[in-house]
């Protein structure tokens, strides 16, 4: 039996629509006024998941412990791994000054760690449906097609702390934002400065205020009672693989290709970097975690013979 709040609960408070050509998506972007924002991923399978979360996630296998066999995903601490990439990154910028934000503004350096690939909590977000419409078709995929995401913004920014005020706060968010001790709530993180690619993709940014899972947290804003019976906050638009290269070409002739929307940047080879070290962390933790559940298993087995 799942917990109350479990991701296989999250479908059911998405509206999800479908589209098989440029015009169909164009007519669905169009139906949602200036505050709601958008979200592409080429594959309709994925869930909503940042890509610090992605990267400290494993499955453990605890077939030798003593709970028998069976496997189960966890969060490595992703705390601890945010702020070691933080502390690098930032010694890594410590050359070039005139690009650093100042320490105390978190918000602006997790955002610039974001858009060089640096693993980070937030998500991407744009206010712009056809910068969502090209990353949701960027990328080739055969199977279950590719996703547009469309959020409340107004509504979500009501969700937000009480002492959030306004929402979106930078201020509050840079003192708060690497506590470990944050409620499990979604909230709208802006930048004071932003970098070429961000206003280029017209782009923001969502964040867990916790450590936990990103659509987990979602899913227990959309679950209050309040805002079930206010309507969907959150859309999807599933887009059939065979429209892919209309629109691209329709995306194109409007001026939103590859080109306009990303620049190299002598940073990019340092976050890979990053990402790596933060693999190799990861994987040991796990390797720690199954050696333990093996430990256990082995005692327990032990003291089962010495019993008899």
């Amino acid at each position: 039996m799942h917990p109350a709040f479990h991701r296989d609960y999250f479908d059911r408070f998405v509206v999800t629509d479908y589209a098989r050509n440029w015009d169909e998506v164009r007519s669905w972007l169009s139906r949602w006024n200036r505050n709601w924002i958008y979200r592409g991923q080429s594959n309709a399978a994925w869930r909503l998941v940042p890509s610090l979360e992605r990267a400290t996630i494993r499955r453990i296998d605890r077939s030798h412990g003593p709970l028998g066999p069976d496997s189960f995903p966890i969060l490595l601490d992703p705390r601890a791994r945010e702020q070691d990439l933080l502390s690098k990154f930032q010694t890594a910028l410590s050359d070039h000054p005139e690009k650093a934000p100042k320490l105390s503004q978190i918000v602006d350096w997790l955002a610039l760690m974001q858009h060089y690939g640096t693993p980070t909590r937030f998500l991407d977000w744009s206010y712009s449906g056809s910068v969502a419409a090209y990353f949701a078709v960027e990328g080739e995929n055969k199977g279950c097609g590719h996703a547009i995401w469309a959020l409340d913004l107004d509504w979500l920014q009501s969700q937000s702390p009480a002492d959030v005020n306004p929402p979106g706060d930078q201020i509050w968010i840079d003192g708060h934002f690497l506590s470990g001790s944050n409620p499990d709530v979604i909230v709208f993180v802006n930048p004071k400065s932003q970098n070429r690619r961000q206003t280029v993709q017209q782009g923001l940014f969502l964040a867990n205020l916790s450590h936990s899972n990103f659509d987990i947290a979602l899913l227990k804003m959309m679950a209050r009672p309040s805002n079930i019976a206010a309507g969907p906050m959150v859309r999807k638009l599933v887009i059939a693989p065979a429209a892919r290269t209309n629109l691209l070409y329709e995306l194109g002739k409007t001026g939103i290709t590859q080109e306009v929307l990303f620049e190299k940047s002598p940073f990019d080879g340092h976050s890979e970097s990053l990402r790596t070290h933060l693999k190799e962390m990861v994987d040991q933790m796990k390797n720690k975690v199954e050696d333990d559940f093996r430990l256990i298993g082995e005692s327990s087995a032990l003291q089962r013979d010495l019993a008899k």
